[in-house]
């Protein structure tokens, strides 16, 4: 909006050094509202380019669903990729018209809208596998655990 935007990159990089990560709150992996929002497009980047450490978080369900589908193998990897790298910064939308233009017209003018939206897709994807090997590093300890039990056992 009108104040601050004047100085919009530098005020972002000085807020998220001072904050020295960020975290993003997923509605859901299929279609989130995140990555339809140019705000969060744009923090994204820039943290992206600041080296910012980013954690994203989902809800419970949706959570669920993410690892059913990275669960079934290829496809469903596939298809959560495709899901969560579905970014478009030229596309994007902010709930202030200014604010949009504003935003827009730096990315236009800086790196360009396809490269915001492949470093926004990074970080996404990024996220995803280091969930997915979480869980299966979860089920190789369960698993070894089940194996040391039953050796115990006989």
């Amino acid at each position: 909006s009108s104040q601050g935007s004047d100085n919009l990159e530098q005020v972002f990089e000085a807020r998220l050094r001072q904050i020295g990560r960020v975290v993003a709150v997923m509605d859901t992996w299929q279609n989130p509202t995140y990555t339809q929002r140019i705000w969060t497009i744009f923090e994204q980047y820039m943290a992206a380019r600041l080296k910012i450490e980013t954690q994203f978080t989902l809800p419970e369900e949706p959570s669920q669903t993410l690892l059913q589908h990275l669960y079934t193998g290829e496809a469903g990897i596939k298809a959560v990729i495709k899901a969560v790298s579905n970014v478009d910064a030229q596309r994007a939308e902010a709930s202030v018209p200014q604010d949009e233009t504003k935003v827009k017209s730096l990315i236009e003018s800086s790196i360009g809208f396809a490269a915001v939206n492949e470093r926004v897709q990074q970080s996404l994807t990024a996220w995803v596998a280091s969930e997915f090997r979480v869980r299966i590093d979860q089920l190789v300890v369960r698993e070894c655990a089940c194996i040391e039990h039953i050796s115990q056992l006989a």
